[in-house]
């Protein structure tokens, strides 16, 4: 608080920093003490979710319309991409900051569309062109312990390739 905050092109001081007060019920919203966090902005993926084009097979174009259809190769696809997001959403939570073993024992879910009433779905948020290649997704985390009792977490919580851009933040579920 009080530092200057320069304009970079003239270089002079354009604003001071103050400190807003932890009173504020807007901030506070986004850095108290939750188990269960929720996304407010989606979560861009550290990496391809499908690097191995599996999407390709589960949705087959006129080419493959003659091959019968097998439940069970769909659903070991699926399996796949799940394992590859969850492996990434937990790349993002360690990538953040958070220890291994918070990212290894969390619970977590993810979704196109948002856990909060009116969050729009994560593919129509705007994101810089760097990062329109990687999968982009709502996600819960509820934070367990090894053995598998809730952890207390402080806010803010931002994850995933976006975060310095106010892409992945979370804001508690409870409380």
């Amino acid at each position: 608080a009080g530092q200057p905050l320069t304009d970079e092109r003239t270089q002079q001081p354009a604003a001071i920093l103050a400190r807003l007060p932890d009173a504020d019920a807007m901030i506070s919203r986004y850095t108290r003490e939750a188990t269960t966090w929720a996304t407010v902005t989606p979560v861009i993926l550290p990496g391809y979710d499908d690097p191995k084009k599996l999407r390709r097979a589960l949705f087959p174009g006129e080419d493959t319309a003659h091959e019968p259809f097998d439940p069970g190769r769909q659903k070991r696809l699926l399996s796949i991409l799940d394992r590859r997001t969850d492996f990434l959403l937990r790349k993002a939570i360690h990538q953040a900051g958070f220890p291994n073993a918070l990212a290894e024992h969390a619970e977590i879910d993810w979704s196109g569309s948002g856990f909060w009433p009116g969050t729009d779905l994560a593919g129509r948020y705007a994101i810089p062109a760097t990062l329109r290649r990687f999968r982009r997704l709502h996600v819960r985390i509820s934070w367990r312990d090894a053995a598998g009792a809730p952890v207390i977490v402080r806010g803010p919580l931002c994850v995933g390739s976006g975060r310095y851009v106010g892409l992945g933040l979370f804001a508690p579920l409870e409380g």
